[in-house]
């Protein structure tokens, strides 16, 4: 396998593991949520505040991640093709 082979193969195993990286977030994510959902001793309407501050943190999350993993798609791909990067 060439150098360049086993360059692009390290890339292609680091973007899988951003992906699955960002999920885990996402769980840890869903979890807390849940866990606040099911707190007996606060008000309906702090649980959502609180709620909606996370789920907003989680969106940017999210996003942060795909934008990190479309740049790095995209360089893999111009790699793929031959392109110097």
């Amino acid at each position: 396998m060439s150098k360049q082979q086993v360059q692009l193969l390290n890339q292609s195993i680091d973007l899988g593991n951003m992906a699955y990286e960002g999920l885990e977030h996402i769980a840890a994510v869903t979890t807390g949520l849940q866990a606040i959902a099911s707190e007996p001793n606060t008000s309906d309407r702090i649980k959502v505040m609180q709620i909606e501050k996370i789920a907003k943190a989680a969106l940017h999350l999210v996003y942060d991640y795909m934008a990190l993993i479309d740049v790095e798609v995209e360089d893999l791909k111009e790699k793929l093709k031959g392109g110097e990067s």
